[in-house]
């Protein structure tokens, strides 16, 4: 069977008109060349309105095409179909190019907090002394402070240019660093303790609770010290 064949047989099956014409009179030339206000349509004939390409668009394309018109000759309906396929490409790159912009869109975002992030570091300058000694910074240079005692190291240059109200804010600095850091320490030393103990608990191994209890605490030890200071003990 030839594709003008299934063709016609769509244009009769789907026309109401043609398709009571041919269940009237059995013929299927009948029941396409039916008369059009009181003028019979010799140019088309039993010619369906529908082209293979479309038939095809139909049964694999998941749906019928927009452009092909059964009111107009095969020459517009073939104008209009091709002109609906201009179309929906101009939609597809449409849609493509917005596309693209939303994704832009969704990740403005992200990219705000790494520039962000990238200026805070550049903008944000190293303190001038550490907890540890450093050589790469040549913050090797030993000194402590006044109040807690706490020491800290500095470069060749730091006491030409930190001196009394500033060398104060340094110090203050440096022993609120170090208490965060001792306080921090003393928290893990007693989950860790806490920890052998209940294990020592369960499995009733005497060992692991040897263990725990020798554990030395040192910085839960220099907190209480801190701690006293701070109080005026």
């Amino acid at each position: 069977m030839e594709f003008s064949e299934i063709g016609n047989a769509y244009a009769v099956l789907s026309n109401p008109e043609k398709r009571k014409q041919y269940d009237l009179t059995g013929n299927e030339e009948q029941g396409c060349n039916h008369q059009n206000n009181g003028r019979f349509n010799f140019h088309r004939g039993c010619e369906a309105d529908i082209t293979p390409e479309d038939l095809f668009n139909i049964f694999f394309g998941g749906g019928f095409s927009s452009g092909s018109v059964h009111s107009f000759s095969n020459g517009r309906a073939g104008y209009s179909h091709q002109h609906q396929h201009r179309h929906s490409g101009h939609e597809r790159e449409e849609e493509r190019g917005d596309g693209g912009f939303s994704v832009f869109i969704q990740l403005m975002p992200i990219i705000v907090l790494i520039l962000v992030s990238l200026l805070s570091q550049l903008m944000v300058s190293n303190p001038p002394y550490s907890l540890y000694p450093r050589s790469t910074t040549g913050q090797t240079i030993k000194m402590q402070t006044e109040n807690l005692r706490v020491v800290y190291y500095v470069n060749k240059d730091f006491k030409n240019e930190y001196k009394g109200m500033l060398l104060q804010k340094i110090e203050k600095n440096v022993e609120e660093d170090y208490v965060t850091n001792i306080r921090n320490n003393c928290w893990k030393e007693r989950q860790q303790k806490t920890e052998m103990l209940y294990a020592a608990k369960v499995y009733r191994d005497d060992r692991l609770r040897k263990k725990a209890d020798a554990l030395s605490m040192d910085n839960c030890k220099e907190l209480e010290r801190l701690t006293s200071i701070y109080r005026g003990e």
